[in-house]
């Protein structure tokens, strides 16, 4: 399950005091899509967790600000199931945990979740398939 409903407003709020324009195609861009060496962050996630024989499918959490640009990103991820929470602005946001019980609720999970958050990056070395073979033991 990624957590894709914030807002990013220090970045957007960075974005645009920045003068030198060098940064503007990152106006209104969720913090998962923006491109990190040549794919959105949330893309190099996607990666490693469809090579995990254990991930039948992936859920993500985010705003209906963000919902269109999330939308097109899936379209390359089939496994990947989009819920929206509803909110339009980050005063009315929900928060982790609500997001959370949302996906659960709608998708009607019943099994083992992994939360990832959508913006986290993660060194080269991080192993999650050592990850994920820990907890299941």
């Amino acid at each position: 399950l990624f957590l894709a409903a914030g807002y990013g407003t220090r970045l957007e709020r960075d974005v645009q005091a920045d003068q030198s324009g060098k940064y503007d195609y990152l106006r209104g861009v969720p913090k998962p899509l923006v491109p990190v060496g040549g794919l959105p962050l949330i893309s190099h996630w996607m990666n490693i967790l469809m090579k995990l024989d254990m991930v039948e499918q992936v859920y993500l959490v985010t705003n209906q600000r963000y919902l269109a640009q999330f939308e097109a990103w899936a379209e390359a991820w089939p496994k990947v199931q989009i819920v929206s929470d509803g909110t339009t602005e980050n005063e009315t946001r929900s928060g982790a945990v609500r997001c959370i019980q949302l996906a659960v609720q709608h998708f009607q999970i019943k099994d083992n979740l992994l939360v990832i958050g959508g913006d986290t990056l993660f060194y080269e070395d991080f192993d999650l398939q050592n990850f994920l073979e820990s907890f299941n033991e």
